[in-house]
C-alpha cells in the first residue's frame, strides 16, 4: 500500500465517529458495549412482587393503549390480547388510557400511555426500534422508542416471559404454552438491536394466498425490520432509462466492442445497458435523479445508485483511464477491476447531493468486477457500500480468504458498510443447513462494526426456516450463545422429538459443507445442481429419512407431530428434486440425452429412436418413462404443499423456468418420439 493510500486510510479511521454520527450511530466498540449492556441488563424494580396476568383462568389485568394509538400499536395490542387468552384461557379487555382502570386489576400498558409518563417509564436513550419492558406496582409497561420498538416489546414479552415461540406461519408454526395462573417477575429491561437493518423477506409471495400477508406480520415476531429505509439495488436503468434516452443519447451508455448502440427496447429492468460514468452529463443527470427522489420521498434514508446487474461496462478511454489497471478473474475470464471508476462516479453524485440533502446517503454495491476496494480513491463519507458475502461458500478456504480479505479492506476504508447475503439462491434448491456459517459471519460483521444487513430469503420455512430463525436472533443480538438458541428451538419446536430433529439439521449442515468441499466454488453459484447431488446422495437421504421417521415416532403432541411432518414435507420435496436430477444422469448413461455438466437437468442434445439399437431403445423408453414420472411427481407434490410455507411455490416455479432447471416439457417432447 502506497504512502498516499496509508494517509487516506488513517484519515478515514480518524473520521469514523464523525461519519458514523449519521442516524446516531456510535462507533463499533461503543456500539458493541451499548448492546451488551442493554441486552444483558439485569431485571430490577421498585416492587419485587410478581405481576399477575391471570389466575384460575380469569384475567387479572387489562390491556391499556394510548388514546392516540396508531394502527401498529393497536394491532400488536390485539395480538397480545389474543395470545394471553390462548395461554391462560381468560378473556382480556383492551381499553384506552383515558378510561378509568377497573378496580382490582393490573394494567398492561402497550405503548406510551399516560400511566407510563406518570410512572417515569420512558424509552429515552434507546436507539430506533429499541424497547423497554418494566413493572411498576400494578402496571406492566411494554413501550418502544417508536412503534416498531413497541411491537418488538410485546413479542419479546410473549416469548421471554410467557413462553411463546414462533417457528413458521400457520396454526402449528407456533408453540403457545398453557398457564391459567400466569404471573411474571418484577423487571426493568431495555433492548435495542445491534444491526440497524435486519432485512429478510420471510413471506414474499405471488398469489400463493399465504397465511401471513408479508414479513412484517410474521418476521416482526422475530424482530426482523430496519430503522434505515434503503431503496433500490441495481438502479442505473432507472436513473437513465435506456428505452427513453438511448435512441437520442447513446453517448450516455457504455461503449462495448466499439459501439454504444444496442436494441433499446430489450432492457429487462436490471441487467446490462451500463452507463458511461465518465460522461459529465451522466453524472449531472444522476445528481438530479437522486435529489428529486429524496425530495419526493423524504422518509427514505439510503438510495442506491449502483450499476445494473451483469457486465457490459464502458470501454472508452475516459472510463478506462479511471481504472486501477489491475484485473480479477470471474467465470474463467480475466476482467479489469472497475471499483475506482465506480467509486469516482458515486463520489461525484454523493458530493452533488450534499448541497441539498446532506443527511441522506447513497448506496453503491461492491459486486462482481467492482467488489474489491478502489486503489486511487476513497468512498465519500455519504456513501454506504454494500458488500456481497456468500457465507455459504466459506467452507472453501480460498474463497473465504478472498471474500474476507475484500470485506476487511473495505472496512478499513469506510465504516458505512452493508452486507448482502444469500441464504437462498434459486427457489428449486433443496434444504440446506447453513447455521455454522451464519453464526461465524454475523459475529464477524459485528467485530468489524457493520450494522446494516440484508439477505435473499423467501417463504420457504421448511427448506430454510432454521437458518432464518437463527440469523434473526443474532442480528438483533450477536452476543447470544447460538448453541443455547438452537437448543431452545429444538426443545420447544419438537418436544420429545428434539434429539432426532437436532441430528437431522446437523446432518444438513454437514452435507452442505461436504458438497462445497467436493464440488468447489470456482465459477459456481449455490443453485448449481452438482451441490445437491452431493449433499443429498443416496446414503445421506437414507440417514435423513431415518431421522425423520425416528422423530415422527417420538413426537407426542399435535404441535410437535405437525412440525415434524412440516419438515418431512420439505425433505420429500428435496428428495424428489434430487431424484429428478439423478434420473437425467441415468438418461445420459442410457444414451438418450446429453446434459450440461454443471446443470444435468438441462438437455443439450438427444438421440432419436432410429439412432439406437433395439436393446438401447428399450432401455431408453423405460428411462424416459421413469424420468417423466419422477418430474410429474415432483410437480404434483409441489401442488399439494402450495401455500403452506414448506417451499416458496411461486419462487420455485419461477426459478425452474429462469434457470432451465425443470426438464419435464423437454422430456415429454423426447418421449413422444419413442
Amino acid at each position: 500500500m502506497n504512502t498516499d493510500r496509508e494517509t487516506k486510510v488513517h484519515r478515514t479511521r480518524l473520521e469514523r465517529h464523525a461519519i458514523g454520527a449519521w442516524l446516531g450511530w456510535p462507533g463499533p466498540r461503543a456500539t458493541a458495549l451499548l448492546v451488551a449492556v442493554l441486552c444483558a441488563l439485569p431485571a430490577f424494580s421498585t416492587d419485587s412482587s410478581p405481576f399477575r396476568v391471570a389466575a384460575g383462568g380469569q384475567p387479572k389485568a387489562v390491556i391499556v393503549v394510548p388514546g392516540n394509538a396508531g394502527p401498529a400499536v393497536e394491532f400488536v395490542a390485539n395480538e397480545l390480547r389474543d395470545y394471553l387468552g390462548k395461554i391462560t384461557g381468560a378473556k382480556f379487555e383492551t381499553r384506552g388510557d383515558r378510561a378509568a382502570l377497573p378496580t382490582g386489576l393490573n394494567a398492561i400498558n402497550v405503548g406510551r400511555t399516560r400511566f407510563a409518563a406518570d410512572s417515569g417509564v420512558t424509552a429515552d436513550g434507546l436507539e430506533k426500534e429499541g424497547f423497554r419492558i418494566a413493572t411498576r406496582g400494578s402496571h406492566l409497561f411494554l413501550l418502544g422508542r417508536d412503534d416498531d420498538g413497541t411491537q418488538f416489546a410485546v413479542y419479546e414479552f410473549l416469548e421471554k416471559y410467557c413462553g411463546v415461540r414462533w417457528f413458521f406461519p400457520g396454526e402449528f408454526g407456533q408453540e403457545v404454552p398453557r398457564n391459567p395462573n400466569l404471573a411474571v417477575k418484577a423487571m426493568d429491561e431495555r433492548q435495542a438491536p445491534y444491526f440497524l437493518r435486519r432485512t429478510m423477506y420471510l413471506a414474499w409471495s405471488k398469489g400463493d394466498e399465504p397465511v401471513e400477508v408479508d414479513y412484517q406480520r410474521f418476521g416482526r415476531k422475530w424482530k426482523v425490520g430496519s430503522s434505515v429505509k434503503t431503496v433500490g439495488v441495481h438502479t442505473w436503468g432507472k436513473i437513465i432509462p435506456p428505452a427513453e434516452l438511448g435512441p437520442a443519447h447513446p453517448e450516455y451508455f457504455a461503449l462495448v466492442n466499439g459501439t454504444r448502440q444496442r436494441d433499446w427496447s430489450k432492457f429487462d429492468g436490471s441487467h446490462e445497458y451500463q452507463l458511461c460514468t465518465s460522461n459529465p452529463e451522466v453524472v449531472r443527470r444522476s445528481i438530479d435523479w437522486v435529489r428529486r427522489y429524496f425530495t419526493e420521498h423524504p422518509d427514505a434514508d439510503v438510495l442506491s445508485i449502483s450499476p445494473n446487474d451483469g457486465l457490459g461496462f464502458c470501454e472508452c478511454e475516459r472510463c478506462r483511464a479511471l481504472d486501477s489497471g489491475e484485473t480479477l478473474e470471474m467465470y474463467g475470464k480475466k476482467h479489469p477491476e472497475l471499483a475506482d471508476r465506480i467509486i469516482t462516479y458515486a463520489n461525484a453524485v454523493a458530493e452533488g447531493l450534499t448541497g441539498t440533502h446532506p443527511d441522506k446517503r447513497l448506496l453503491i454495491l461492491a459486486y462482481t468486477v467492482y467488489r474489491r476496494p478502489p486503489v486511487r480513491v476513497l468512498p465519500h463519507k455519504n456513501l454506504v457500500v454494500q458488500y456481497a458475502d456468500n457465507a455459504e461458500f466459506h467452507y472453501d478456504a480460498a474463497r473465504k480468504a478472498e471474500r474476507l480479505g475484500g470485506l476487511e479492506s473495505w472496512a478499513r476504508l469506510t465504516p458505512n458498510l452493508m452486507i448482502y447475503e444469500y441464504y437462498v439462491w434459486g427457489g428449486y434448491v433443496p434444504a440446506r443447513g447453513l447455521t455454522p456459517m451464519i453464526v461465524e459471519s454475523i459475529q464477524r460483521f459485528q467485530r468489524l462494526g457493520i450494522r446494516l444487513f440484508r439477505t435473499q430469503s423467501r417463504a420457504d420455512y421448511g427448506l430454510s426456516g432454521l437458518n432464518y430463525y437463527l440469523a434473526a436472533k443474532l442480528l438483533w443480538n450477536p452476543q447470544l450463545d447460538p448453541n443455547l438458541v438452537l437448543d431452545d428451538y429444538f426443545r420447544t419446536c419438537f418436544g420429545r422429538a428434539a434429539q432426532p430433529m437436532k441430528e437431522y439439521f446437523r446432518l444438513l449442515d454437514e452435507r452442505w459443507k461436504a458438497a462445497v468441499l467436493e464440488v468447489g466454488t470456482t465459477d459456481m453459484t449455490p443453485q448449481t445442481v452438482l451441490y445437491f447431488l452431493v449433499s443429498f446422495n443416496p446414503a445421506a437421504r437414507a440417514r435423513l429419512r431415518a431421522l425423520l421417521d425416528q422423530a415422527a415416532k417420538a413426537a407426542d403432541t399435535p404441535g410437535h407431530q405437525a412440525r415434524v411432518r412440516f419438515f418431512a414435507q420439505a425433505y420429500r420435496y428435496s428428495e424428489l428434486t434430487v431424484e429428478g436430477a439423478e434420473q437425467m444422469l441415468e438418461l445420459e448413461r442410457a444414451g438418450v440425452v446429453t446434459v450440461d455438466k454443471k446443470f444435468p437437468t438441462r438437455v443439450t442434445a438427444f438421440k432419436k429412436p432410429g439412432e439406437l439399437a433395439p436393446a438401447e431403445r428399450a432401455r431408453a423408453v423405460e428411462s424416459l418413462r421413469q424420468a417423466v414420472a419422477g418430474w410429474e411427481a415432483r410437480g404434483k407434490f409441489m401442488d399439494e404443499i402450495k401455500g403452506r410455507y414448506v417451499i416458496d411455490d411461486a419462487y420455485a416455479r419461477t426459478c425452474d423456468t429462469h434457470y432451465e432447471f425443470n426438464p419435464l416439457e423437454k422430456l415429454r417432447e423426447i418421449a413422444k418420439l419413442y
